[in-house]
């Protein structure tokens, strides 16, 4: 198989700890399919039902409430959000949602871009977070998303401790020639 590799040039966040590839975009994007055709389908069915058995949410706010309430399989989350390093701002509280994920076992899954999720939801917006409540209908597609990025992460490791022995080699070398 071929490496994977970014889609596009987009600027990738610093806390994005796992390689992104097309295929995983492609299978995030038809999971996220069903499960909006499955939500709208038991919207129509019994609108008051549907309430208690949400497939996802969408936003950083409603994504975290349910993630800290342990209601969250899985958060989907675009690796271009865009920067806000300020005291507080998107990147604090991304990291923070990133952090309260990991308190709660549940894997974060960086796939496809802002503009590539909404579409995948069937909307005309951008879409920077989608949590999934529930895969029900989804089973295989979501084992598949966190087998896929299970392994990205573990590549991604590989490489950020590959760079850091290159560095560190280099570093060596320089002292080596400073001493002599």
């Amino acid at each position: 198989p071929k490496p994977p590799k970014p889609s596009g040039d987009m600027e990738v966040r610093h806390y994005v700890h796992q390689l992104l590839s097309d295929e995983l975009d492609e299978k995030v994007k038809l999971m996220l399919g069903e499960l909006v055709r499955f939500q709208e389908r038991a919207k129509e069915r019994d609108p008051l039902k549907y309430q208690k058995q949400k497939r996802f949410c969408v936003g950083m706010r409603e994504a975290k409430r349910s993630v800290t309430r342990g209601r969250a399989k899985g958060l989907i989350c675009a690796p271009n959000l865009e920067e806000c390093s300020a005291e507080g701002g998107l990147d604090d509280t991304m990291e923070d949602l990133i952090e309260t994920c990991r308190e709660h076992d549940v894997p974060v899954i960086f796939a496809l871009s802002r503009n590539r999720i909404g579409k995948a939801m069937g909307k005309s917006m951008r879409l920077s977070i989608v949590c999934v409540l529930s895969a029900e209908g989804v089973h295989q597609e979501f084992k598949q998303v966190l087998k896929l990025t299970d392994t990205l992460r573990r590549q991604w490791v590989v490489q950020q401790m590959a760079h850091l022995t290159s560095e560190d080699a280099e570093e060596a070398r320089r002292r080596a020639e400073e001493r002599a």
